[in-house]
Parts: C-alpha cells; sequence; structure tokens
C-alpha cells in the first residue's frame, strides 16, 4: 500500500544510522517480544519462534538490504527534481513488490509458527483485534473525527520538519489538505479494519495447509483482491490520491528541503550495506 510506503519513506529518514544498527540486530527480540504480547506464546512456541526468525533475518540480510540500498540511492537521485506521478507509482509500486517478496519469503516460516498456536490464543488475539477496531470507531464517532484529524496532522507535520528539516508556510496547504482528506476516508478505512479482522480469523482457521501461506500474504499487503474485492475500487481511489499528493508536495519542496531529504536517504542506504556485509 502506498499510505505503508510513505510511512516508511518518511519514518526512514528519521534514523540515524546507529538507531538503524541497533534495530536491526535486535530485530528478533522486538519481534518475538510483539508476538508474545499479542499471543502470550508458551516457551516451546518463543524457541520456534526465534528459530524461524534467525533463518527469516539472515536471508533478509544477505539477500535484500542491498536492493533496498540501491533503491534508496534511486529515489535520491530521482528526488533532485521534482518527482511525476508516473514516477511516484513506480517507486510505490516496486516497494509492494518488496514487501511481497519477504510476505512470501515468510509466509512457510509464519504457517509453521501459527500451526503450533492454540484455538485459545488465536480466539484471544482476534478478539482484541476486534475490540481495538471498536474503539477506534467509537472514539471517530465520538467527535466527529477531531482527534484523529489531530492525531494524524500532528505525525505528519513531526514527520516532514525531520525529514525535510522543516516545512514552509507555502506547504501548509498540502499537510492540512492530506490531514482533512485522511478524516473524509477514515470511516471507510474503519469498515475495511473489520473485513480485515474478519478475513484474518479465517486465513488462522487455515493453518498448517498451502492456502494460510496465499491467504496471510494478502492480509498483509492489504490487497485489493480480500474480501472477494469489495474494496478494491475504495483503495485504487486511495492509492491514486496519495500518488498525487506526494508528487505535488514534491514540487513544492525548497532547495534546502530536497538536499536534506536526499541526504537523509543516502545516509539510511549507507548504513544498510554496512549492515547487510
Amino acid at each position: 500500500m502506498p499510505a505503508v510506503f510513505l510511512a516508511v519513506l518518511l519514518s526512514s529518514s528519521l534514523l540515524s544510522g546507529c538507531l538503524v544498527r541497533f534495530m536491526y540486530d535486535w530485530l528478533d527480540v522486538y519481534a518475538a517480544w510483539k508476538i508474545d504480547d499479542y499471543f502470550d506464546i508458551t516457551r516451546s512456541q518463543k524457541s520456534s519462534l526465534y528459530s524461524e526468525l534467525d533463518t527469516i533475518i539472515a536471508w533478509h540480510r544477505k539477500s535484500e538490504l542491498s536492493k533496498y540500498s540501491a533503491f534508496l540511492r534511486e529515489i535520491s537521485a530521482a528526488a533532485e527534481k521534482p518527482l511525476s506521478e508516473a514516477q511516484v507509482e513506480d517507486f510505490l509500486d516496486r516497494a509492494y513488490g518488496m514487501s511481497r517478496v519477504l510476505l512470501q519469503h515468510s509466509a512457510p516460516s509464519m504457517n509453521r509458527l501459527a500451526a503450533e498456536l492454540t484455538d485459545d490464543q488465536i480466539a484471544s488475539y482476534v478478539l482484541d483485534r476486534t475490540r481495538h477496531q471498536q474503539n477506534d470507531r467509537k472514539d471517530f464517532m465520538q467527535d466527529s473525527g477531531v482527534k484523529a484529524h489531530r492525531k494524524f496532522k500532528k505525525q505528519l507535520v513531526s514527520s516532514l520538519e525531520y525529514t525535510l528539516g522543516g516545512i514552509e508556510p507555502s506547504q501548509q496547504y498540502y499537510v492540512d489538505t492530506l490531514a482533512g482528506w485522511y478524516v473524509i476516508i477514515y470511516p471507510k478505512w474503519l469498515e475495511y479494519e473489520e473485513l480485515w479482522v474478519n478475513e484474518l480469523a479465517r486465513t488462522f482457521r487455515e493453518r498448517g495447509t498451502p492456502a494460510f501461506e496465499k491467504d496471510i500474504i494478502l492480509l498483509f499487503l492489504n490487497a485489493p483482491e480480500l474480501g472477494g474485492g469489495k474494496y478494491s475500487g475504495f483503495i485504487r481511489m486511495y492509492n491514486d490520491k496519495l500518488v498525487r499528493w506526494i508528487s505535488d508536495f514534491s514540487a513544492r519542496l525548497t532547495p534546502e528541503q530536497r538536499e536534506h531529504f536526499r541526504e537523509r536517504l543516502d545516509d539510511l542506504a549507507d548504513e544498510l550495506d554496512s549492515i547487510g556485509r
């Protein structure tokens, strides 16, 4: 999803080289902690989890990091000038493809791990996701999205300021536009999240079978065909709108912002190369 990539593109530039290395070196511990928080896994399940994570991370370090660094440098070079919609769409599609490669490689491990989970562990996780989704809906309806608008705008401004070195007054309009649009479409995303949780519960019932690996990839990619394609039109509209916004905003960067952004991408690419060696 472009939304995911936009978040990665912005947040990745926030990370210093040392922090990137620290996060990558401790990725297995963090992932295990999150999964344990979700499922309250047993000692035996945790042992299996670390074994699978170590294998995935070793493959990722050897095979994928160099591709990511090359990709970041390509974006940096292109960002010397305003990005066209075609360029943005191409970058997003390729980032989506990289995510798919990672998920395809990880799906067999995810299937083996999911097969070790009990029905109670899965039911507890699905219930927690359902409650979280319901709370999001309740919070949004209580103030007509005012809090959601404020939260999203704050996050966007914070990311842009650090990524670009600051925001010009003339650029505030585009920040307000994206934040306002986010609130307009948020109810639709809440509907999609409800579908996502239902599909997740169904997919877990397939654990241990080839169908699980196929469907878990669609889930984590937020694929348009999820749920029989019910939201494919909405996702396509969302993607198109975001592509236009990124392209328009890139055309309004100052030379200083453009240089700041490119330096951050280049520094991150250098660090990924270092980690991969």
